[in-house]
């Protein structure tokens, strides 16, 4: 019922492994013993008692056969013959505005004749020519045979009968044209009412507050746990209910002027249950109005003491609009968006002491009711008021992606080089975000150093390509705020380009737009394996793997025993900890819908145990239950449970948890060859001469002493130097002719070509500089053979002078 925040906070690591480190090599150790094992099917069950299917961590994994790739439904005939006609879009050549089906019999045939033959048939002017031709015709033939006057009356007959017909239809359809525009011009002009819907409402309300209040009292501590004040003990929401009365949708305006796979409406909406209008005696004594009773406790422990908020009388009005976005494929709406055009107007009563029958309403105090208003606008502002819309994405909701990535970027940080901030020594580290927004990960802190060595590799949930890379060089800082030194940007789209993989990549660390460092990476994007539909109509399965991401929700508790409990949960994965709950104050049900998640190298390796404890105020936590399980055999069973698992305490049963889980396939076969061969261990894939002849008009850095520059040009990959020219003392126009071949790694390995002054007894200075793309010089063709693909790079251009 509301958006889940709770998992905005910071996630320093980034998406963790089981392994819980990133260290690059321990992860492609990892990878490969995975790749050597067959690929466990979770899905599969071979008799009614599950059994491991492997010995141990270190055990012989003992897997069942797995269906042949061949043996889905690939081969079945496809749904609908391509011959057939479905669809108004098999009759005309304009485009569906939901999309394409992928389905043959729903687009239009190219038939001229079929066209041809549907112009005279159903023409209407070829179709009088016709009647009258034939009666002609037909008249001609009769008095020919020499026919009476009955053939003639029968004749004067049918044409009667035939120009009634077509008058009438004539008049209906000038009649439904002229009520159509009418339609048209009220409905951009006038809001119309929806009473039909009110009246269905009404009768609808009184079945469903029940369970939306039940709902509601339900899962709402698992929100109101997590932005508990400190201090306060507890919160618990004891009364709910929205009342007998409902909302009423009073007018809807409807834009017409929108693209054809769009509907967007204006809404007036309100919520008035105490309004008594237009309802019988009788209606009126049986009428409920809506009430929310707090049970709030202050204090700890035995010190601690509870008092009762109620919430009564709420009301509520404002203008909405709904803008819904239409698709071909089932939920036939992709997305559905909602704004205010104006701040809603809303009222209530707030007890906080007394109860219903001493309470006193404390918007009755000066300044308050207002100053709440302003609070809530503030809250809801950004989030849907004009022209901020929310959003909820209907496909990914009823497809179960609607918190599930699309792919994983594996990042391979390896060094910097000498960090020229002008500082002694520094605590580096690399943090990784997207589009300047939250914070994906984080590499370890370099301690006291100026050249840092990671060799870490980090993995970061990614939904698409179309995103900006930054990593972000900081000075962390034990007693200070951590420090921001320069930035490098890369754009996402790149790695499509390449594959989904570039090697060796070189980034420049800029502070304000001057190089001071350059960091060394690997990037390798692997896509969430997913089922491909096939042009026949069938569904080819995901490819399977043994590495992916495991999505974990623990979800809630169930008779833990005393209601005097504290429990709070911690869940880990191989011994170490990926998430901990909040603590649930006096219950013995928690519901903590806590998710998680995590990319996992070996699926086979991995065992899960969830910790239920209880908080004790001035002592250790006392542990309430247990649950271990291997990942394989949770996803086996998990179904069949419907997600309910026996905790344990020592021997005994002390409760039931429900956990789930849910595995994406993620592919990282070439993740491994990347890592065994990074960019910077492979031999130069060519070399690149560079014929320096002269430049003109260079700054003239050293006006002030009377003089002129000492310019020279040099070469830089990254950071590091790789050649530079002749210093030409004196001379802002110099003159060079020389020629350098510098070793080209990476198709990605630009070159910068800077302008230096040269100074005896101080640092050189820049006058400038240009970049020189790789990509402009060379590109890198494949040919694909039986067993293996042959890659190699040819020059774009022979030559390229600039």
């Amino acid at each position: 019922m509301l958006p889940d925040f709770r998992n905005l906070g910071n996630r320093h690591q980034g998406l963790q492994t089981e392994l819980e480190t990133s260290d690059a090599n321990e992860i492609l150790h990892a990878l490969e013993a995975a790749q050597k094992k067959p690929v466990v099917n979770p899905g599969l069950r071979h008799s009614s008692t599950l059994r491991r299917s492997y010995t141990g961590r270190s055990g012989t994994l003992k897997t069942p056969k797995t269906p042949a790739a061949g043996s889905s439904h690939g081969s079945h005939a496809p749904r609908i013959p391509d011959w057939f006609r479905v669809g108004w879009t098999s009759f005309s050549t304009k485009r569906n505005p939901g999309g394409s089906l992928n389905l043959r019999a729903t687009e239009k045939k190219d038939n001229s004749i079929d066209e041809c033959l549907e112009t005279l048939y159903f023409g209407e002017t070829w179709h009088h020519s016709g009647i009258i031709f034939v009666t002609g015709f037909l008249a001609w033939l009769f008095s020919t045979w020499g026919c009476g006057l009955p053939t003639i009356i029968a004749g004067a007959m049918f044409l009667g009968t035939y120009y009634h017909i077509t008058n009438r239809r004539f008049l209906r359809n000038a009649r439904d044209d002229i009520q159509r525009e009418f339609a048209v011009a009220r409905v951009e002009e006038e809001p119309e009412s929806v009473d039909w819907l009110n009246n269905f409402v009404e009768h609808f309300w009184l079945i469903f507050d029940p369970v939306m209040s039940a709902y509601v009292i339900e899962n709402m501590d698992t929100y109101l746990v997590d932005y508990l004040p400190s201090f306060l003990d507890s919160v618990r929401l004891t009364t709910f209910t929205l009342g007998s009365r409902p909302f009423r949708i009073e007018a809807v305006k409807t834009i017409p002027t929108t693209e054809p796979d769009t509907v967007c409406m204006d809404w007036t909406v309100a919520f008035t249950p105490n309004d008594v209008s237009n309802m019988t005696q009788k209606e009126i004594e049986l009428k409920v109005n809506p009430k929310v009773a707090l049970n709030i406790r202050l204090g700890k422990g035995m010190v601690g003491t509870a008092f009762t908020v109620l919430v009564e009388d709420m009301s509520f009005r404002g203008q909405m609009r709904v803008k819904m976005k239409l698709i071909s494929k089932f939920p036939h709406v992709k997305m559905v968006e909602a704004c205010f055009l104006d701040y809603p107007q809303f009222d209530y009563v707030l007890k906080p002491l007394g109860g219903e029958t001493f309470g006193f309403d404390v918007n009755n105090i000066p300044g308050l009711q207002g100053f709440v208003r302003d609070q809530v606008h503030a809250i809801l502002g950004p989030m849907m008021y004009y022209p901020n819309v929310f959003a909820f994405d209907v496909e990914k909701f009823f497809s179960g992606e609607l918190d599930i990535t699309n792919g994983v970027l594996a990042i391979t940080v390896y060094s910097c080089s000498t960090i020229d901030s002008g500082d002694s020594t520094l605590n580096p580290f690399i943090r990784f975000f997207l589009d300047k927004a939250q914070e994906l990960g984080r590499t370890s802190v370099r301690e006291n150093t100026l050249q840092p060595i990671w060799n870490e590799t980090h993995f970061l949930l990614l939904n698409n390509l179309n995103s900006i890379m930054t990593l972000e060089l900081r000075n962390h800082s034990s007693s200070n705020k951590d420090r921001r030194i320069a930035r490098a940007n890369f754009d996402l789209k790149d790695l499509e380009e390449d594959d989904n993989e570039i090697q060796g990549l070189d980034l420049l660390l800029l502070r304000h737009g001057k190089p001071l460092s350059d960091v060394k990476v690997d990037m390798r994007y692997m896509p969430v394996s997913k089922p491909i539909p096939r042009e026949d109509g069938t569904i080819e399965p995901p490819a399977e793997s043994n590495s992916g991401v495991l999505r974990f929700t623990i979800h809630e508790c169930r008779n833990l025993g005393s209601t005097k409990l504290n429990p709070y949960a911690r869940v880990m994965i191989n011994g170490a900890e990926k998430i901990k709950t909040p603590v649930f104050k006096r219950t013995s049900n928690p519901k903590f819908e806590r998710p998680g998640e995590v990319v996992v190298l070996d699926k086979t390796e991995v065992s899960i145990r969830v910790e239920v404890k209880d908080s004790v105020n001035f002592a250790e936590d006392v542990t309430v239950g247990v649950w271990t399980a291997y990942l394989v055999d949770v996803m086996q069973q998990q179904d069949g449970r419907n997600y309910w698992w026996d905790l344990k305490h020592g021997s005994k049963d002390v409760g039931r948890i429900r956990f789930s889980v849910q595995w994406k396939p993620v592919v990282m076969e070439g993740l491994t060859k990347a890592m065994c061969g990074n960019g910077y261990s492979n031999p130069p894939i060519g070399v690149v001469r560079l014929s320096f002849w002269e430049a003109h008009d260079l700054r003239n850095v050293e006006a002030a002493t009377g003089s002129k520059s000492d310019p020279y040009i040099r070469v830089l990959s990254g950071t590091q130097i790789r050649t530079r020219t002749e210093v030409v003392d004196n001379n802002l126009n110099p003159e060079w002719g020389e020629h350098h071949y510098v070793p080209v790694h990476s198709i990605r390995e630009d070159l910068m070509l800077e302008a230096m002054d040269w100074n005896a007894k101080s640092k050189d200075k820049t006058l400038g500089y240009t970049i020189l793309h790789m990509k402009d010089l060379i590109r890198q063709r494949t040919k694909e053979h039986k067993n293996y693909i042959d890659k190699w790079f040819e020059p774009l251009v022979e030559k390229l002078e600039r």
